[in-house]
């Protein structure tokens, strides 16, 4: 499909292997979710990946059209708007950003004139404040929560480290260190998912995707931990083992040390193009 086309664009525009296509069109985790379930991650890495090869041929505002799409599919991609930044300079930064965010609105106006807007910002408000799923530091800091006070402290925890997040993403954004694109954007959804409260399977998708062109080899290993998260289903009910939580996230970790060192792994990359 065109996301396909895309990434064997990119792996060759970054002189990277064509090969390494077959870590994301053989994935299971890709398979099982956005052929199988039809999760909107995949219009969402199709969009990113847009911007990217756009703006790797000097087509600024076609890269600003991608991203828009990109963020009409899922909110998510709006928090890697100022990794573009480095790559493009303050003026052509703002500019594509105006871009994008025309189009977002063009797209989502026919869900405004529904009311949808109301919608969504309780649904955003409720992600913070009450889902919880396969999370990680979120974890460790709910049962210090429940030691400590007696009961879940999500509903100022989530917004804590929501803002904790932000911050984060920012510096990773803006900080002056040497990596592509798509490992600077690795790298920042790596840790937003690492502090969010809820973390399903396909969230990891967009990671799978953009980690081809960027050499994080850890990702490929999360797609596959990330899989155990389904054994919460089993029996046909839901209930979070978290001996398996902590196993995934365990492995993580060692697959992060073993990419590069934990000291080093913001600046693992194949390629160290302008892009």
């Amino acid at each position: 499909g065109a996301t396909m086309m895309l990434l064997l664009r990119l792996l060759q525009a970054y002189k990277l292997p064509s090969g390494n296509i077959m870590f994301y069109a053989w994935n299971p985790l890709v398979i099982m979710e956005v052929v199988g379930n039809l999760h909107f991650e995949g219009l969402m890495l199709l969009g990113i990946l847009g911007a990217l090869y756009a703006l790797h041929r000097k087509k600024q505002h076609w890269s600003g059209v991608a991203m828009g799409l990109a963020i009409s599919a899922k909110l998510i991609p709006l928090m890697l708007v100022p990794a573009f930044f480095r790559y493009l300079g303050m003026r052509k930064w703002l500019l594509w950003s105006v871009v994008a965010g025309l189009v977002f609105v063009v797209t989502f106006l026919p869900f405004a004139l529904g009311g949808f807007p109301a919608s969504m910002l309780n649904s955003v408000d409720l992600y913070f404040r009450s889902f919880e799923f396969n999370a990680s530091i979120f974890y460790l800091v709910r049962a210090i929560g429940f030691a400590t006070v007696g009961y879940d402290i999500i509903q100022w925890s989530g917004p804590v480290l929501g803002v904790i997040t932000a911050v984060t993403l920012l510096v990773l954004a803006f900080a002056k260190w040497g990596s592509s694109l798509p490992a600077r954007m690795v790298v920042m959804l790596t840790c937003y998912y690492l502090l969010a409260t809820t973390v399903h399977p396909w969230y990891i998708v967009t990671l799978v995707g953009l980690a081809t062109l960027s050499g994080h080899a850890y990702v490929m290993v999360w797609s596959f931990l990330v899989l155990l998260s389904y054994s919460h289903y089993f029996g046909g009910g839901f209930k979070e083992y978290y001996w398996v939580i902590a196993l995934e996230y365990a492995l993580l970790l060692a697959a992060m040390v073993w990419n590069g060192k934990i000291s080093r792994w913001i600046k693992m990359s194949y390629v160290n193009s302008g892009v």
